[in-house]
């Protein structure tokens, strides 16, 4: 199947949004791939998890660090250690399921209950450290108990944002994290006619026209959750009782 190219999700926006001429500062290429590039990094995840973004998180524990900051690149501060993910990846969700090394961790996201198994280590000297156990995520922050003694790698299981298409307006195919194992006759479909109701609404296009662009709109996201309803269904353990 040929691939759905970004001109064709600009062609089929032109289209139903009205705005044909590519001249017209409102209306250019540019214009309408920063449209199509938000609606892909920004509000694509919050409605479609995507089979195929679901993956691994994983960053290596420093000696003694137990802080590390969530997406975010600080392999220069040893006092937080590489808090990015290691392959590059921007995840939007993670947890609850992680390990260090090959053992499970217990997750945390309530900072009250974490210390209060493991207090702040403030009257301690030396802090014991040991492989961690205990994760805590909070406030874009992971705390390890207890505080490493060695170098591990932390994995927990997520799921990754899209790429940021905004500026590829010379790119020949959609491309983003879901990768194009979906088919794109209807996934390019459904990034145009999404892209087209942040125009429309942005532009105050009369709210009957909106009406019937996204009841389509509605028509292609129901694909696309259908496909990976479909995946995990496909990947569910059979009841045998």
């Amino acid at each position: 199947m040929a691939n759905f190219t970004f001109t064709r999700v600009r062609d089929i926006m032109r289209r139903v949004i009205g705005r044909r001429n590519e001249t017209d500062d409102l209306s250019t290429n540019n214009e309408f791939q920063t449209y199509i590039g938000e609606f892909i990094r920004d509000l694509m995840p919050q409605e479609i998890k995507n089979f195929q973004n679901f993956d691994i998180y994983d960053f290596n524990t420093v000696n003694n660090f137990e802080q590390y900051t969530f997406n975010s690149d600080n392999s220069n501060d040893t006092t937080l250690g590489d808090g990015s993910d290691l392959d590059g990846n921007i995840f939007d969700v993670i947890g609850p399921i992680a390990f260090s090394d090959e053992t499970l961790m217990n997750w945390f996201t309530d900072p009250g209950l974490f210390h209060s198994r493991w207090g702040f280590d403030t009257d301690v000297d030396p802090v014991p450290t040991a492989q961690p156990t205990d994760i805590l995520f909070h406030n874009d922050r992971f705390t390890l108990k207890p505080r490493p003694d060695d170098a591990y790698r932390i994995r927990i299981f997520g799921c990754k944002i899209n790429f940021d298409e905004t500026d590829a307006s010379g790119a020949d195919t959609i491309q983003a994290s879901s990768g194009n194992d979906i088919p794109e006759n209807y996934w390019g479909r459904y990034v145009a006619y999404g892209a087209s109701l942040d125009y429309m609404y942005d532009f105050g296009y009369d709210f009957d026209r909106i009406q019937v662009v996204e009841k389509r709109y509605k028509h292609y996201k129901a694909l696309v959750h259908g496909r990976t309803f479909n995946m995990f269904k496909s990947n569910t353990a059979i009841q045998r009782f």
